[in-house]
């Protein structure tokens, strides 16, 4: 950080101390020792607690395909179904009636998600043959080809555990003008008692292959392993993201709910729509932040996010110890000359600058001296304390005014008047973070919009989205450093490709 107009400063603080120490120089005049003067220390104030971010939410879109169940349930079904001889109900001048069924399929499974369900077909050919006989010298018989297709509705949710729940429904339907000549007989055999319903005979005779074939389905579909297909995602997104190099400030993910906001299908996926949603935290400066790592998966929670928004604290640093180094070079080896007879010099040490508070203190220790000697007039520590405020049109960090922390020496000896310093300075002392928040602009628009996974079997995944311009919601001061809290809001959604 850039530290401007420190001579101005220092240069009043011995102004200031001139005004102290002529005052105390009669005490000096006759004693040996030097006078001391100190001013109190500041009682410690805890920290100011910083805001938690809101929480974030950040829709995720992925398709999950189902050509695992087409292929298991392709592979589970016979290539063919048969049964011979069955016998029939006869009226009693008859002696015997019979049907034979054959049924072949006719392709594989033609399945397909359509909105909120799965959708399939499973063709077959029927042949049909029936025999009748009147006793025991007139035979006849009559055969015939019909085609069915059985229609399999499976509607799909999805619970908190990421199992796709489904209870499937068939339904055979058989053309009644399909059947040909077998029609035509049975209404022939109707008439004289046989009593035989082909549509009933050939639903009875799948439904033990159908009722597996049902099962089947619902136990595919809860065997796909959607969590498998999310956890990448999930662990990708808690890595930590450097922003910008130049102060280094990274960006970290704390996640910890995902929303099911409900699915659809085209074709041979489901899409699920989801929205992971977290605190999103960043800080200046410091080494790598680590991935939070093994972060488990949490159940889903079942019902639509109450937003699509993001927001993001950014912690711009200013580090205390930087600041001090920097007063320090300026006032090391320097005596400043203060308008006295005999000539006088003030000499300041900083000891260190630390937060207090809301607040910001300078310790140093002083002394004042004959011009070109060693001998002490006057020495103590001096405590001042100064209100940082931020300047939004400059984009900078300021404090307008140092404040002494008097005690009753300095009462009693009427240099009341010291106390307010800003009387003596021309400018502010200024910290500009222009620079720095325009950096974190740019790199936020950048990492909101990019690649983070990639998998041969399930695609690529990217950040899409958009960020308002960064607000400064606060400043907070600690020990050790100067926190200004940029903020952050928008939208960005997870799309696979």
């Amino acid at each position: 950080m850039k530290l401007r107009n420190l001579p101005t400063y220092f240069s009043v603080m011995a102004i200031c101390l001139g005004i102290i120490f002529s005052t105390l120089e009669v005490y000096a005049e006759d004693v040996n020792t030097p006078i001391v003067v100190n001013s109190p220390q500041p009682e410690l104030q805890k920290e100011v607690a910083l805001p938690e971010p809101k929480r974030s939410f950040l829709p995720l879109s992925i398709r999950i395909p189902v050509s695992t169940v087409k292929k298991i349930a392709n592979r589970a079904l016979p290539s063919e179904f048969k049964q011979n001889g069955k016998r029939l109900d006869c009226a009693s001048f008859w002696k015997n009636c019979s049907m034979d069924l054959l049924v072949r399929r006719n392709g594989d499974i033609i399945l397909n998600v359509s909105g909120k369900q799965l959708n399939a077909v499973l063709p077959l050919s029927v042949h049909i043959r029936i025999d009748w006989w009147k006793g025991n010298w007139t035979h006849s018989h009559e055969s015939a080809d019909a085609d069915i297709n059985i229609n399999i509705i499976s509607p799909l949710e999805l619970n908190k555990n990421w199992q796709i729940v489904s209870k499937t429904q068939l339904n055979s339907q058989v053309n009644r003008a399909d059947l040909g000549n077998v029609g035509k007989v049975i209404k022939l055999l109707n008439k004289i008692g046989v009593n035989i319903d082909i549509h009933r005979e050939i639903q009875k005779f799948l439904q033990p292959d159908l009722n597996k074939l049902a099962v089947l389905i619902d136990r595919e579909l809860a065997k796909i392993d959607i969590k498998k297909e999310v956890i990448p995602i999930w662990n990708d997104l808690h890595k930590p993201v450097e922003l910008t190099k130049n102060p280094p400030l990274w960006l970290s993910t704390q996640l910890d709910q995902v929303y099911f906001a409900g699915l659809h299908g085209s074709g041979g996926e489901i899409k699920l729509d989801l929205a992971v949603s977290g605190k999103l935290d960043g800080q200046m400066g410091g080494d790598r932040l680590q991935s939070l790592k093994n972060v488990p998966l949490p159940h889903l929670t079942l019902q639509n996010p109450p937003s699509k928004n993001f927001d993001i604290n950014l912690h711009l640093t200013v580090q205390n110890y930087e600041l001090q180094k920097q007063l320090i070079s300026h006032l090391k080896n320097k005596r400043f000359k203060m308008k006295k007879e005999p000539p006088q010099e003030a000499i300041i040490d900083l000891q260190k600058i630390y937060g207090n508070g809301n607040q910001l203190i300078a310790e140093t220790k002083f002394k004042t001296v004959y011009e070109g000697t060693d001998t002490v007039l006057v020495e103590g520590n001096l405590f001042m304390n100064g209100q940082p405020t931020w300047n939004n049109n400059e984009k900078q960090l300021e404090v307008k005014q140092f404040t002494v922390i008097l005690n009753n020496v300095f009462m009693k000896n009427n240099l009341v008047s010291i106390k307010n310093l800003e009387m003596f300075t021309k400018k502010p002392l200024v910290f500009s973070l222009k620079k720095e928040i325009e950096q974190a602009k740019k790199a936020l628009k950048k990492q909101i919009n990019r690649k983070i996974f990639e998998d041969k079997k399930i695609g690529s995944f990217y950040l899409k989205g958009h960020v308002n311009e960064p607000e400064v919601k606060g400043i907070y001061i600690q020990k050790e450093q100067i926190l200004v809290l940029l903020n952050a809001t928008g939208q960005m959604e997870i799309v696979q490709k």
